[in-house]
């Protein structure tokens, strides 16, 4: 539903910020890593979904709902189940795919994504029904696509095209499987991608990662490892009106602008090259750019934004920096990752989405995501982290890789008494976090595991600290409201910190924030006291304050 009503906002966008994607190719400075610091945005998460009925939902790698269905959510394991929930129950213990005899879990395999196609709820459309996942299996004798000539192969990774039963809409009708194309893995069965999202153009987008030991073929465009593709799954009979050639193998079409459909001896199905692990990835709906966290191997973890065409980098960039091969030349226009983090801070991003829902209007247009396991042991031993970005400008145009700051979420009180339930000692995020979601109206969602169990948070509100009047700006005007709110116990839009009354403590809030949300360029309209105490805060405010001494505290 949403992504059908964004389309034409979408389409028109992308010159707009073609621009723009230039300012962060390879010819600029490189971004320096910042540390990251908690930043003004304080999320209340809700738990929809505990401990399934289905035991064996483990290890969440996609949570979709498609359009038209509101309520209804899938969620999909890495061992190759998926299942429904309805407004948060999960629908029968008996799952709506079951796909485990065939699917490969070991190390980097597994079912990686799920994706619903744009029309499955529109009895009209080619697409009504129909569902579309990328699974690895072991070596057989299927047809294979995507091969690599001289490389000796671990597994397949599979694009599968599945419909839901006419008779029973809980379930998946397996006899209506068809294999869009099979791609031969390289020996290392790491990186494999997987991630798939549909644009607003239709098209259906795919990760593919690239193993150790074959970094170099992610620059080359003569094999799939280390790309993004771009095609139209459906079967061509069905679109017979489309001016979209049809794939070699006849099961799919390629779209006619895809950036190297001209180039000789290359794959038409790319869209972006140079990537190492590009684990999960998505696409805004509004712009159309497609949003890659992209694993590093020593220095980075980095998330990329970008169109068709572009390369990325890898292996002769890690993140800004060079990576561990040398461009022989002519050495390639790269683009610059538009943010990326330190080993200080992660070990390996989980990239999310750009929040294009309507129930959080603090969230719209930033880009959340996560860290998959913060610490130093074992990968999936230690909890995860939270963290967003604002991506574009107040006039819906990529920013500057130099203005673009990675923040980790606060939490609210309520959430730290969630997290207190299921977890001795309280983290951060109390889950190892494995992927995001979003339903059908573009609400976010959070998947982990706790204790060996599926764990499942919504981002149910946000709050921006120090945004008192709730305009979405920290500005004069809050001020304005914790003078008037000031020594109110109980209840107060001034009450920042949540501690139950609106005093000094609440005004250290704004003057920490003052001027997130402003338009780029502006200053703030008020002269924030230096240093931060309380007792310049009287100066500001005059005598109203001094004569109402009661709770003035730093």
């Amino acid at each position: 539903m949403i992504r059908a009503s964004l389309t034409r906002i979408a389409l028109g966008q992308l010159s707009i910020l073609s621009a723009v994607l230039l300012a962060i190719s390879c010819g600029l400075v490189a971004a320096q890593a910042q540390s990251i610091q908690l930043g003004n945005l304080e999320a209340t998460l809700t738990r929809p979904v505990y401990n399934a009925v289905s035991t064996n939902l483990r290890f969440p790698t996609a949570l979709n709902g498609p359009n038209g269905n509101s309520g209804d959510f899938f969620v999909t394991g890495l061992q190759g189940r998926i299942h429904k929930f309805v407004n948060g129950v999960e629908q029968s213990a008996t799952p709506f795919l079951n796909f485990t005899s065939e699917v490969l879990v070991n190390g980097g395999t597994g079912m990686l994504g799920t994706a619903f196609h744009p029309g499955y709820s529109n009895p009209t459309d080619p697409g009504y029904r129909k569902l579309y996942t990328y699974h690895s299996t072991a070596l057989n004798n299927g047809p294979i696509i995507f091969s690599i000539p001289g490389e000796s192969i671990s597994h397949y990774n599979v694009l599968t095209e599945w419909q839901a039963s006419a008779a029973n809409p809980n379930v998946i009708d397996v006899s209506t499987r068809r294999e869009l194309y099979r791609e031969a893995h390289p020996f290392n069965n790491e990186h494999n991608g997987g991630a798939l999202d549909f644009g607003a153009d239709g098209y259906l987008y795919i990760t593919t990662g690239t193993p150790p030991g074959t970094e170099v073929l992610a620059q080359t465009t003569d094999n799939i490892l280390g790309k993004v593709l771009r095609i139209d799954p459906l079967a061509p009979a069905v679109t017979p009106s489309s001016l979209d050639p049809v794939s070699t193998n006849g099961q799919y079409r390629v779209p006619a602008a895809n950036p190297f459909v001209a180039t000789p001896s290359a794959i038409d199905e790319i869209y972006a090259v140079g990537l190492r692990n590009p684990y999960r990835m998505s696409v805004d709906p509004v712009s159309g750019l497609v949003f890659a966290g992209d694993v590093g191997q020593v220095m980075r973890e980095e998330v990329s934004v970008f169109s068709a065409g572009a390369n990325l980098g890898w292996p002769y960039r890690e993140g800004s920096l060079d990576g561990p091969v040398e461009p022989d030349p002519p050495i390639p226009v790269m683009m610059n990752p538009i943010a990326e983090y330190g080993r200080t801070d992660g070990r390996s991003i989980t990239g999310g989405f750009v929040y294009r829902g309507t129930s959080i209007p603090e969230l719209v247009g930033k880009y959340v995501f996560g860290e998959f396991s913060f610490g130093t042991g074992p990968f999936g031993s230690s909890p995860g982290r939270l963290f967003w970005l604002d991506p574009y400008n107040d006039q819906g145009n990529l920013r500057d890789p130099a203005d673009v700051e990675i923040f980790e979420f606060r939490f609210s009180a309520s959430t730290q008494v969630l997290f207190d339930q299921f977890s001795t000692p309280k983290p951060a995020l109390d889950i190892t976090l494995y992927s995001f979601g979003v339903d059908d109206a573009g609400e976010i969602y959070i998947m982990g595991e706790e204790a060996n169990k599926l764990t499942i948070y919504k981002i149910q509100s946000v709050l921006i600290r120090g945004d008192f009047d709730n305009d979405l700006d920290v500005d004069s005007d809050d001020l304005v409201e914790w003078k008037n709110d000031y020594g109110v116990d109980g209840d107060s839009d001034a009450d920042g910190d949540g501690d139950g009354d609106s005093d000094g403590r609440d005004f250290l809030i704004w003057q920490q924030n003052v001027g997130f949300g402003l338009e780029e360029g502006l200053v703030a309209t008020v002269a924030v006291p230096e240093p931060a105490t309380c007792l310049l805060a009287c100066a500001v405010l005059g005598s109203f304050i001094c004569n109402r001494p009661r709770r003035l505290v730093a």
